[in-house]
């Protein structure tokens, strides 16, 4: 992981003030407020505050469980974004009385706290922006006062969601189509919104898309057999070239759209086509074919102390953020690499065995003792 308070505008101990905040500019969305968060969240920061656990020292791990549209790699995005978010982050007057609407049983004391948090104990360290990353690696470690970090969950999890899925989502139609084919995001009309518009094309440009929708010179084909349709159409143009002595004519841009997938691309390139680029519109910005990558935001230590999510379900219990070393298992990780780079027909999860080390898992087991309930004996 690499430090990445710095590139906040924070100093060398992490702070982040007014000249933060004017070197790293304002969340793109403008409703990527302090208050864009669950109630939930509050709730959990009055507790802290109230049993004056507010300020102990937290590290929160941000991570996913499962790499999405069944493949084997995820590219991280969103970085930036939550990086504008905590230089802005601060409750606004109207906000603090909001609050006081909605949470009356707090005491005003608890609402004065409120008015003095910012983000200027937090420290984030990252991967960075735009890597390949894998599951149950932490994307982002932050470090900070309980309370306050518990304010970031919910936003950091919305911003790096959409933003690494859909850039994942890029990336996927960007290897089944190869390099030398110009990719265009046409998603503006299907998008869920103006927000999901914007950050699409935004993070599509990320995952290896040459352009947001665009005017080409050329023929664009929108129905019918694409395959066929762009062969005769280069025939068409190659006769004109040389029947009326047009040099370059026979290259003609042909672009190709109409709900297009990584399917229908692979189906393409398998039948042979002349198309040059594709616009690629629903099935790109809305990820139709998963909704959402699942990112978890877990706490893995306090007041220095390691900690383990225990829960029924195998799946959720976080063993590898609770790894005092850091190391992870590396076979893994450079076995999907080497397999991403694979053909579009193979890119599909496959099982790796995986072992631990002998010290690692003492260390679990020995969390578990500590943190496990004790059953009731009958």
């Amino acid at each position: 992981m690499e430090a990445t308070a710095p590139t906040a505008g924070a100093g060398a101990n992490g702070s982040v003030g007014a000249a933060a905040r004017a070197q790293v500019g304002p969340p793109t969305n403008p409703m990527a407020t302090a208050l864009l968060t669950d109630q939930y969240q509050f709730s959990m920061a009055y507790a802290y505050w109230k049993a004056g656990k507010h300020a102990d020292r937290a590290v929160f791990d941000l991570y996913f469980r499962k790499n999405p549209f069944g493949g084997e790699f995820t590219v991280f995005a969103g970085l930036e974004e939550c990086i504008r978010f905590i230089a802005n982050f601060k409750f606004t007057e109207d906000e603090i009385s909001f609050l006081k609407s909605v949470m009356p049983m707090c005491e005003d004391a608890f609402f004065d706290y409120l008015r003095e948090v910012d983000c200027s104990d937090v420290e984030v360290y990252s991967i960075a922006e735009g890597s390949v990353v894998f599951p149950k690696v932490p994307l982002m470690r932050v470090e900070g006062p309980v309370a306050v970090v518990q304010l970031l969950e919910t936003p950091f999890v919305n911003l790096i969601n959409y933003a690494s899925l859909v850039t994942t989502n890029a990336a996927r139609h960007r290897h089944v189509a190869g390099k030398s084919k110009v990719l265009m995001e046409f998603g503006l009309r299907r998008a869920q919104g103006p927000d999901g518009a914007i950050s699409a094309s935004k993070y599509c440009f990320m995952g290896g898309f040459d352009a947001t929708r665009y005017k080409a010179s050329g023929i664009r084909l929108d129905s019918g057999d694409l395959a066929y349709l762009s062969i005769e159409a280069r025939k068409v143009f190659h006769a004109i070239e040389k029947e009326f002595n047009i040099p370059g004519f026979g290259k003609m841009i042909i672009t190709a759209s109409n709900d297009l997938n990584e399917e229908t691309i692979d189906a393409l390139n398998k039948q042979g086509h002349e198309v040059d680029a594709f616009g690629i519109g629903t099935y790109l910005v809305t990820c139709y074919s998963q909704a959402a990558l699942g990112c978890v935001f877990k706490l893995v230590e306090i007041n220095s102390r390691p900690r383990i999510k225990l829960s029924e379900d195998v799946a959720k219990i976080n063993l590898e953020q609770s790894c005092p070393t850091g190391e992870y298992q590396k076979p893994l990780h450079a076995t999907a690499r080497k397999t991403a780079s694979r053909s579009h027909q193979a890119a599909k999860s496959d099982t790796y065995k995986v072992s631990v080390s002998g010290k690692l898992y003492e260390f679990i087991h020995y969390l578990w003792l500590n943190e496990a309930p004790v059953g009731e004996l009958q």
